[in-house]
């Protein structure tokens, strides 16, 4: 079986079509999205229709929680609470209500499926550090746990309670080693790359593979602008933070 694993669209439409448009050519038999369908960007209601539409399994993000006014905002920084409050404005009553019963978390067999952490997926904590990982690593024994969140692709690898931090496009899983893999972001990547990024993940070869790919990055800064939303939000894509 062959999954591709999506996240953090934040309502960027042209880089979701993008990436959908290209997992189509890539065989998979499922597609499962880690949440923040919503969120920054100026399409909501069309990234939640599509995402409904092509995705077998899709999760809730903390930005999809935040617009149906189901967690706490305070953190936020002000760009993101304005998109907040804009995108709860704009969504439909049967796409606040999709996004509001979206599951936080979800396991199968070897694997687990997450937006955060798995720990306590309703925090919406970052693994960023050795420190955070090898937390999450001491909370499962699954093979693999998928997370978005931080928008910044990598594989976490896990061995004798020690954690190795790995950015390469392409990874076999080995059998003595566990792995926490973030997928990266469709809509605002933050890992210095603007390209939208998405992974597939072959279960029974047990690898991963990377895709970064170009969108109409000009056609969504430009939707962004009129819908009246912060500039910074526009800006922020074509330096991929």
């Amino acid at each position: 079986m062959k999954i591709a694993i999506i996240s953090d669209i934040h309502g960027n439409l042209e880089a979701l079509e993008t990436v959908l448009s290209h997992i189509n050519k890539q065989k998979v038999d499922k597609i499962v999205c880690l949440g923040d369908i919503v969120g920054y960007g100026s399409n909501p209601n069309e990234c939640a229709e599509i995402i409904r539409e092509k995705c077998q399994l899709a999760l809730a993000g903390n930005h999809d929680f935040a617009a149906a006014d189901k967690t706490d905002i305070s953190y936020f920084n002000p760009y993101a609470k304005e998109a907040v409050m804009w995108t709860r404005r704009k969504l439909t009553p049967e796409n606040l209500e999709y996004i509001s019963n979206l599951p936080l978390d979800y396991y199968e067999e070897e694997r687990i499926f997450v937006h955060a952490i798995p720990s306590n997926p309703g925090s919406w904590g970052y693994i960023m550090s050795n420190m955070e990982a090898s937390r999450e690593f001491r909370f499962f024994a699954h093979k693999v746990c998928f997370v978005g969140h931080s928008h910044s692709p990598v594989v976490i690898e896990y061995k004798d309670n020690r954690c190795k931090f790995i950015r390469r496009p392409e990874f076999h899983f080995e059998d003595d080693k566990r792995y926490i893999v973030n997928v990266g972001s469709v809509g605002q990547p933050r890992d210095g790359d603007p390209k939208a990024c998405y992974i597939t993940y072959d279960v029974d070869s047990r690898y991963v593979q990377y895709y970064r790919l170009k969108y109409d990055l000009e056609t969504t800064q430009k939707k962004i602008h009129l819908a009246g939303l912060p500039k910074n939000l526009a800006n922020r894509l074509e330096f991929g933070r």
